[in-house]
């Protein structure tokens, strides 16, 4: 059966469906009052149900791209706000992610008439123009800085929304940002903002080598978790730190110098998905080490999904991203931290209960591990295209079968695939006691004949190192 028709069964194979639903954690009564909260609340952390074209891949343009002075900035398109948002349901406090460390795509090719080279000077009438033509005045160090930075600031634009936007212009036109001292910014490309933090490409100075800087909000408690558990962690396994800027006082917004990646797997499962079992196998492979690692520092993630998974090109690896949710395992943590489509159904249970606190646990982070692999190997979301955030939280919450507990999705896996699905099945078990751990899953024999899958190993092989 092919992968397609796998997505398929899940939606239509509904027999015993009653039967292999376990007992609801909550009754239908607190499940309606807590969904109209959670949908007055502006559905934090839900699906979006209309797809959303905002990529997150770097542009891969010349070392000689436009690069301007200590107080220049990147340029083009306008931020995508409708980006879904990881939010904290109890306080409705946003929590973003690092996803955006892969950048963003460019919307325009660059004029060669316009800008200039490192160290040239850009033309200040066009600048002038610029700003005229978005029919407010503009300051000229703003107008520098790139389009994106005047459509931030206009009447109505983005920057309203975003007063972080508007601080990082601010800081930039002016140089009182320290990062400008020693990075210039690209000026055509899209700048990557959610709600309490925004990522910008740009290039040292002094060797041109690409970077990811990451601003955050004002005294954000996103940028002392990620900083912690990066210098934590420091490995192959996530990007490099290469510096961080702190401003306490918020007279600048803090930010972080990460490694550039190219891109995110959320791109990759909507762009280019392997179809052979050999890559797929890597990637899944890539993915539960760096979660293994992640672990055997005794983190939990909390908010695992395709996006924070970011191929680096320098090191040809797949490396974990964004730790602003990160905790130490096994401490109380109110259960606030979640997406949907990729939230464990213990967490779910805690949110709808309306529970204050509740233990972090690697088992969660474990769940999301399972959803993206199952995304993979498939192609296919784990929940179906059809499905509206409601069925989603009847699921989890036991009051309507998982797709996983609808239909056998090892039986009905693609030929050759089925020790692949069979790990996924025990991924995405609802009690958390039962579903695999980091350390086991990484030593499975599944994964034994990776690295040898690129010297020419049969792939009936690779198969039967799973079984």
């Amino acid at each position: 059966m092919t992968n397609t028709a796998l997505a398929c069964c899940v939606v239509c194979c509904l027999s015993d469906a009653a039967a292999a639903a376990p007992a609801p954690v909550v009754s239908e009564q607190r499940f309606r009052a807590f969904l109209s909260n959670w949908q007055a609340a502006g559905c934090p952390g839900g699906r979006v149900l209309a797809p959303l074209m905002l990529s997150t891949v770097m542009p891969h343009d010349s070392a000689q791209g436009s690069l301007h002075g200590q107080a220049q900035g990147v340029g083009s398109a306008a931020p995508g706000f409708s980006e879904p948002q990881v939010q904290a349901f109890g306080s409705l406090t946003p929590v973003d992610d690092l996803g955006a460390a892969a950048g963003a795509r460019d919307q325009a090719e660059r004029d060669p008439g316009q800008g200039s080279g490192p160290g040239g000077k850009s033309d200040d009438r066009s600048d002038r123009v610029q700003g005229s033509a978005a029919g407010f005045g503009v300051d000229e160090a703003v107008a520098r800085l790139g389009p994106w930075a005047v459509d931030a600031l206009r009447p109505g634009g983005p920057g309203q929304q975003q007063p972080l936007l508007r601080q990082v212009v601010g800081d930039l036109a002016s140089g009182r940002h320290p990062v400008t001292h020693n990075f210039c910014f690209e000026e055509h490309q899209s700048p990557v903002v959610r709600r309490s933090t925004l990522v910008l490409a740009a290039r040292n100075k002094n060797n041109l080598k690409r970077a990811a800087i990451k601003f955050y909000t004002p005294r954000s408690p996103g940028y002392a978790a990620e900083t912690s558990a990066y210098y934590q962690m420091a490995s192959r396994h996530l990007p490099f730190l290469e510096s961080t800027f702190n401003a306490p006082d918020g007279s600048y917004a803090s930010a972080l110098v990460l490694e550039c990646g190219d891109r995110s797997l959320q791109d990759t499962l909507q762009q280019q998905r392997p179809t052979d079992l050999p890559r797929k196998l890597e990637m899944f492979h890539q993915l539960v080490l760096d979660v293994r690692h992640m672990h055997s520092h005794n983190l939990v993630h909390r908010d695992l999904q395709p996006r924070h998974l970011l191929f680096c090109s320098e090191g040809l690896a797949w490396k974990l991203i964004d730790f602003s949710t990160t905790v130490t395992a096994n401490c109380m943590v109110v259960p606030e931290v979640f997406s949907l489509e990729y939230c464990a159904p213990e967490v779910a249970a805690a949110v709808a209960g309306g529970d204050r606190a509740m233990v972090a646990c690697g088992a969660a982070d474990m769940w999301a591990v399972g959803v993206i692999a199952y995304q993979l190997a498939t192609g296919q979301p784990f929940y179906p295209a059809s499905w509206s955030n409601e069925d989603i939280w009847r699921a989890l919450l036991g009051l309507s079968p998982l797709p996983s507990e609808r239909v056998d999705i090892m039986a009905h896996a693609a030929p050759g695939e089925k020790a692949y699905m069979k790990k996924v099945s025990l991924l995405l078990q609802r009690s958390p006691m039962q579903r695999l751990t980091a350390e086991r899953l990484a030593s499975s024999r599944m994964f034994s004949a990776v690295t040898a899958t690129t010297t020419n190993v049969p792939l009936h092989e690779v198969q039967q190192a799973g079984k």
